[in-house]
């Protein structure tokens, strides 16, 4: 769990009183005091806390969505929007209102509102009988999100901007064709590559940080995803090249010369994509054992485990993937079954080994 001063060391930068050299030098001296003495207790107790505060929010949220869904048909359509406007408006109120009590819980009351928008959004549209055009409202509710951003500086806010802007511009894609399918998810894995690349060092800015675990819990399954959409409908590279111009240009203005390496992914994820379209699986798996290995070697040069974990993850999916393909089918069944348990127990433990030398490498190297 990342320390409360980086919230207000990352607010003070984003209002121009620290330089990025200032703010760097307090990250590494708090670093260095942290780990001299950090008592286990006071993490142990920020850590129930931060817990308590996402239960309660989840608690509160379902609550308040039961409560409308129970009386929703005896209400009038004024009663209802009013009902929705209610309920955004108290959310957001408490969370100004807590601010400067309790800044954890008006985080989450913040996050509860811009949430509860996005159901607004969907119910006032179910109200009035408005177009169905539904990336329009995943479109508001982003806006909301953004919005929310600008006024809160919160990495909830951040969070929910991250997810719903690519998901409105994956939905627009999907109702106007304008690409086949391996093109938009190719489009989204390189999105979560950019984000799981935003934090570089142990610690960083909150957003960072959440981008961060974003964008780690959604590359693997995209990877699994990408060869399973694909489709007989006619592209062109040029197209492609230019789905991945814009997690490019977010990559560089994270990380500005660090680039390079997500210019490197914006290729594997270009070839993943050729040889998903192209139906050659040895190819499509080689690529993918040689990105998930490209992973590991990004892990341990920038000192992020998480990366490290990620990587291995997907080498051992692209072994699984080979046996199933090209192994399985050559033996018989019996065979094929022990042969599989061999390879779960010998083959995950000698993974795991590596996986433990590689995020001890990657700790050491953490900057």
């Amino acid at each position: 769990m990342p320390p409360p001063w980086l919230r207000w060391l990352d607010r003070w930068q984003s209002a121009g009183l620290l330089d990025d050299e200032t703010a760097q030098r307090i990250r590494d001296y708090e670093q260095s005091a942290g780990e001299e003495a950090a008592p286990s207790s006071s993490m142990r107790s920020r850590l129930l806390v931060w817990l308590a505060l996402a239960l309660g929010g989840l608690l509160l949220g379902a609550g308040v969505l039961l409560f409308v869904s129970a009386h929703w048909d005896d209400l009038s359509p004024a009663a209802r929007m009013s009902l929705i406007v209610l309920v955004v408006a108290v959310f957001h109120g408490g969370g100004v209102w807590v601010s400067e009590r309790f800044g954890g819980l008006a985080t989450t009351l913040h996050a509860l509102g811009t949430i509860a928008c996005g159901g607004g959004i969907a119910m006032a549209g179910q109200i009035f009988h408005i177009e169905e055009h539904w990336p329009s409202g995943i479109l508001l509710w982003a806006v909301a999100a953004w919005a929310g951003v600008w006024l809160l500086r919160d990495w909830p806010q951040v969070g929910l901007a991250a997810l719903l802007t690519p998901a409105w511009i994956a939905s627009e894609w999907q109702v106007r064709g304008l690409l086949v399918d391996e093109a938009m998810v190719g489009f989204l894995l390189l999105l979560a590559f950019t984000y799981l690349s935003a934090q570089r060092g142990r610690y960083g800015s909150m957003w960072r940080i959440c981008l961060a675990r974003i964008g780690t819990y959604t590359a693997l399954p995209l990877a699994l995803l990408l060869p399973l959409t694909r489709n007989a409908r006619e592209w062109h590279s040029p197209a492609v090249a230019a789905a991945l111009l814009p997690p490019l240009v977010l990559a560089y203005a994270f990380r500005r010369q660090a680039a390079w390496m997500n210019a490197i992914a914006a290729v594997w994820v270009g070839g993943y994509i050729s040889f998903a379209h192209a139906r050659g699986t040895p190819a499509l798996i080689i690529w993918g054992a040689l990105g998930a290995t490209l992973m590991v070697v990004w892990g341990v040069k920038e000192g992020r485990v998480e990366r490290v974990n990620l990587g291995v993850a997907g080498f051992a999916c692209a072994v699984l993937a080979f046996y199933f393909s090209s192994l399985m089918d050559a033996l018989g069944r019996s065979v094929s079954l022990m042969v599989l348990g061999v390879l779960f127990l010998a083959g995950g433990w000698q993974i795991e080994k590596l996986r433990r030398r590689l995020t001890a490498q990657a700790r050491r190297a953490e900057p």
